[in-house]
């Protein structure tokens, strides 16, 4: 005679455990959203370009992330010192560990550098790799201790007789992507935008390039955030965002300004 067969239910996990996965599961999906609840003195300058958002979701991920692996540490860390404190008439036990834990320690943190990398590899690629079509061009040479900005004149072209020249002055429209060619005459500068999330080295011999778009109209700093001598300190520009019609103004302005003073010279 056949034995019957015995329809077997999958087993459920003990409930602990449930809660335990249902726990981390709800802490994964909210964690980008906790990314902007933070305290005042760990918010990020303001920000006024159009990938600044992206950049900052990054980091603050990052952020979470590593602070909540250093406070479970910590914590761990502090209750292992108490729990195995040495005591009188209790003699050490000495363990070889969980190979489970070891397994899972070296696993976890390896899936989250290369999910992270994944994501700040498109941001990589769009912020660094592809200049967007229609940018102003803008040239930037860096020297001890300034910076000296040329834009292109009626030609539209860089490098010509009547391009319009400025120093430690950046006017941009706002709206419009701006291609920044930087270049150094003596040591390595760090062209730094805070709030336009842009951080670019300009190393002699080279000419890099970078992109911002402004999103609004304002004045803010630019500052040097390479050490580069002894009046690095006072390596200070500034840029100014205004609307494309008191851009063109000034840029005539400008254009003006400097054919007069060539004919004065001549």
């Amino acid at each position: 005679m056949r034995e019957r067969q015995k329809c077997v239910a999958p087993r459920a996990l003990p409930r602990g455990r449930s809660l335990r996965v249902a726990l981390f599961a709800l802490g994964a999906a909210t964690l980008p959203s906790l990314a902007t609840a933070l305290p005042f003195w760990l918010k990020l300058p303001e920000n006024v370009s159009t990938y600044g958002g992206q950049i900052d979701g990054l980091f603050y991920l990052i952020l979470w992330i590593t602070g909540v692996i250093f406070v479970v540490v910590e914590a761990l860390l502090i209750f292992f010192l108490f729990r195995y404190r040495r005591r009188e008439g209790k003699p050490a036990r000495y363990t070889h560990g969980s190979n489970r834990l070891e397994v899972i320690w070296t696993i976890v943190p390896a899936v989250i550098c290369v999910v992270l990398a994944m994501m700040s590899r498109r941001s990589w690629a769009e912020i660094k790799q592809s200049m967007p079509q229609g940018a102003m061009n803008v040239e930037i040479v860096a020297e001890q201790f300034a910076w000296n900005l040329r834009y292109p004149g009626a030609d539209g072209k860089l490098n010509t007789p009547d391009d319009v020249q400025s120093l430690n002055q950046m006017h941009i429209p706002v709206g419009r992507p701006v291609v920044v060619s930087l270049k150094s005459k003596d040591v390595i500068h760090s062209f730094f935008l805070p709030e336009f999330r842009v951080k670019q080295d300009a190393v002699p011999g080279m000419t890099t390039r970078i992109w911002f778009e402004a999103t609004r109209v304002g004045n803010w700093e630019i500052t040097c955030a390479e050490l580069c001598g002894l009046g690095h300190y006072r390596m200070k520009g500034f840029i100014t965002v205004e609307t494309p019609e008191n851009f063109e103004k000034w840029l005539a302005d400008q254009a003006a300004e400097a054919a007069k003073e060539a004919d004065q010279s001549s």
